[in-house]
């Protein structure tokens, strides 16, 4: 789920629409759409069993469970930020925007 096509695929996915990889009008229509928190939610729980996945598939993986899921707790903290009427964004390059 890493990268912005992988990332927007899953969002799409999730939203219920076509799968293409490309963040464009319809998909930041469709997350406009959402409830802030629980889109947020959604997220943290497609990163979690993500990261999951990732153990389960190969063990070695594993001692970097706990770091991931200490960054996830962070990404928590942020959505509890936010009310119904803003978004927070990090962009690619790591700044926060609000929407």
């Amino acid at each position: 789920m890493s990268g912005p096509a992988n990332v927007t695929r899953r969002i799409q996915k999730e939203l219920g629409l076509k799968v293409d990889g490309i963040f464009g009008p319809v998909t930041l229509e469709a997350i406009n759409g959402q409830v802030p928190y629980r889109f947020f939610w959604r997220i943290y729980e497609m990163r979690s069993d993500h990261f999951y996945s990732i153990c389960q598939n190969n063990a070695s993986q594993v001692k970097f469970l706990k770091g991931w899921l200490r960054r996830l707790k962070g990404f928590h903290t942020d959505m509890l930020q936010l009310n119904n009427s803003k978004f927070i964004f990090f962009t690619w390059d790591g700044k926060r925007r609000t929407v």
